[in-house]
């Protein structure tokens, strides 16, 4: 790409050399901050569109705004935006919960969470672009105070600095090259989330017809009596899980020591547990004594199925290099072997699927799926070891084909939001020339 062939520097940390002939100013200079806010005497019978900081996302997309009477909405519904007005979050702003007001509709009112910003002497456009720049979040970052919720206060805000050209014109057409550019990019990235999410439904497809109709499509099918397998291979059977796995159900946590003989012992949380797979960085500690360990020892190929939260998330424990036991929230099962346990978690994620495990927990008050559930759970079953090996290995093979692919796909989404950031920032701190002047 061009570049400008004269520099200065900018004396701007984050913004370094910016063209000889641009201008560098605190923000509040340029712009309007919160200049319109409704207040206590507002028309209760308002009508009003509201945008909270939860439904602005990433690449400026903003969720469908809510339709609400300004009686009924929350307190925090007070900044009044127009168009052309660029609204950004000040609490946790490293999310970029960023967005440009395009649209003519009236009565968009977003949270007191956000910072409204109007253009005064500068261009709309490419101050949307200047303040969604990775340079000026992390800038905004820098200058947030908090830990759990960093924000910054609007007047902080606005002694930030930005960089730009003089004119407007020279504004306008970078502006406008940002956008058919970031346009194109986000086009792409769209193509490549769909195709991740047509992938994972071929995967959920073949987990789903492997665990109810087996791999050999010739036997011949029959009724199984139970609503969400309809007809099974002839020769299945349905069983309750209690009657093939050993169900053990973990400690509750004890981070201090009661007894002389308790042991200090790595163990596993419900937190540790993903669909396919398990987090083993960083376990924590809690102490048990030998009898506890003994019974609530984890293995290798032991499947982990989580009893709350979401309900029924499992993986086979492997890799396993430390003593650890389970905490309460999980539960270990324990088949004939690794393809049983495997089986197991494929019919779980079935399970999961159809919203069978929801619907479970959501019948107790705790909205936990206990041993007893767990364990009257009833699941398709091939008559031998031979064909459960056999659909397991072909579930591991297929499912690892997929996971690769998607893997690839979300690289790819990873390289191009990486460009489009890198686009974005260059563009507007002047690293690049898009102009014709």
């Amino acid at each position: 790409m061009k570049q400008y062939s004269q520099t200065n520097n900018s004396e701007v940390q984050w913004i370094e050399e910016i063209p000889k002939h641009w201008k560098v100013e605190r923000m509040k200079y340029r712009v309007k901050i919160n200049q319109k806010t409704l207040d206590d005497k507002t028309d209760p019978n308002l009508e009003i569109l509201y945008i909270d900081v939860g439904s602005v996302h990433a690449g400026g997309k903003i969720d469908e705004p809510e339709k609400m009477n300004f009686k009924d909405a929350p307190s925090r519904a007070r900044r009044i935006v127009n168009q052309n007005d660029t609204i950004v979050s000040t609490v946790r702003t490293y999310l970029k919960a960023i967005a440009f007001i395009d649209e003519t509709k009236r009565n968009y009112i977003c949270s007191t969470g956000f910072a409204v910003i109007s253009a005064d002497s500068i261009d709309p456009n490419f101050l949307y672009f200047s303040v969604n720049s990775q340079y000026f979040i992390d800038t905004i970052e820098a200058n947030s105070k908090g830990v759990a919720y960093p924000a910054i206060n609007p007047s902080q805000l606005g002694n930030l600095k930005i960089s730009f050209p003089p004119t407007k014109k020279e504004q306008q057409q970078i502006a406008s090259y940002l956008d058919k550019k970031t346009k194109t990019i986000d086009n792409e990235i769209l193509k490549n989330q769909n195709l991740i999410k047509l992938l994972k439904e071929k995967k959920q497809s073949e987990i789903n017809r492997a665990v109810t109709k087996g791999l050999d499509h010739t036997v011949p099918m029959e009724n199984s009596e139970v609503q969400w397998f309809g007809k099974i291979p002839k020769g299945w059977s349905i069983q309750k899980i209690k009657f093939h796995y050993e169900i053990t159900t973990g400690k509750v946590l004890q981070s201090n020591k009661n007894n002389d003989n308790e042991i200090l012992i790595n163990f596993i949380t419900a937190g540790n547990v993903f669909w396919n797979t398990l987090d083993l960085n960083n376990l924590t500690k809690m102490w048990a004594t030998p009898e506890q360990i003994k019974k609530l020892r984890l293995k290798e190929n032991d499947l982990l199925i989580c009893e709350g939260g979401e309900a029924g998330r499992c993986a086979i424990l492997t890799g396993l290099k430390t003593d650890c036991i389970l905490q309460n929230h999980v539960h270990r099962l324990r088949g004939k072997n690794y393809f049983s346990n495997k089986f197991l978690m494929y019919v779980m994620k079935y399970y999961d699927d159809i919203s069978l495990l929801q619907t479970i927990v959501e019948k107790v008050t705790l909205t936990s799926l206990s041993t007893s559930d767990l364990g009257n759970i009833q699941m398709p079953l091939p008559p031998t070891d031979d064909e459960i090996e056999q659909i397991t290995s072909y579930l591991d093979k297929k499912t690892k084909k997929i996971d690769s692919l998607i893997s690839k796909v979300e690289l790819q989404i990873s390289k191009l939001q990486e460009f489009r950031e890198s686009l974005i920032s260059s563009a507007v701190t002047g690293k690049i020339k898009v102009t014709q002047a």
